[in-house]
């Protein structure tokens, strides 16, 4: 018979309480045996927010010789975690044109953003953190990017198209209030047709600036039924 084949009796079995105390339990055992097994210190512990595990190594070696590190991905997932209890527990708080899940994940994201843009700086990741927030919360009407970074590497595309000379282009989607916003190189006829026709539906009605080239569009309208335009004077 095949030796692979042969049954055998083991027992990996080595741990009986409960299953919430078991990380701990764990993170207590490979810090305990590191001395005698690999003649070494482990002086940083990578958790995930709970401190259980950390509470029972962070003394090991002597008086907090273990220093603890927070996971950034942690963090932000929190985030989100408890702006979604807070909008399940306050009525009122969510619904359209309120706190949504989608504007969660938006502020969690940028959120994340700072803080891994800012690692080693304390007061900038603050101010990121509050940029992020202002920059979520930014509509057409109220733009609120005065915060936001500047510069090659900045997330903002607003900042990024006036970094690069360059106009923009927004609008808000009917169905979420959501504002959107794309660089526009020039103004040519060309270059607002084609925007026009990715993100415009057939059926809205075009507000466009004193512009010679958003006039076309007025010539567009036999093809992009019942899409009409009014020009806006500023």
């Amino acid at each position: 018979m095949c030796e692979l084949n042969v049954k055998r009796e083991h027992v990996c079995s080595n741990y009986k309480e409960s299953s919430g105390n078991m990380e701990a339990v764990g993170a207590f055992r490979i810090f305990e045996r590191s001395l005698s097994k690999r003649d070494l210190k482990y002086t940083e512990y990578y958790g995930d927010g709970d401190s259980k595990g950390f509470l029972k190594v962070k003394d090991i070696y002597g008086e907090n010789s273990v220093t603890k590190l927070e996971c950034i991905g942690h963090i932000q997932k929190r985030v989100g975690s408890r702006l979604r209890k807070l909008k399940k527990n306050t009525k009122g708080l969510g619904g359209k044109g309120k706190l949504t899940d989608k504007f969660i994940d938006k502020l969690q994201n940028y959120y994340g953003i700072a803080i891994r843009s800012n690692v080693g700086c304390l007061e900038k990741m603050q101010s990121a953190v509050i940029a992020a927030f202002f920059h979520c919360c930014s509509s057409n009407q109220n733009p609120m990017h005065g915060q936001c970074p500047t510069g090659k590497d900045s997330w903002c595309k607003y900042k990024q198209a006036l970094r690069d000379g360059q106009m923009v282009f927004g609008g808000v989607e009917c169905e979420t209030d959501s504002c959107f916003l794309i660089a526009v190189h020039d103004r040519t006829a060309e270059t607002l047709l084609g925007l026009i026709e990715s993100w415009i539906e057939t059926g809205t009605t075009v507000i466009f600036d004193c512009w010679k080239s958003y006039e076309k569009l007025s010539e567009r309208e036999d093809e992009h039924q019942p899409l009409t335009t009014f020009a806006r004077i500023h």
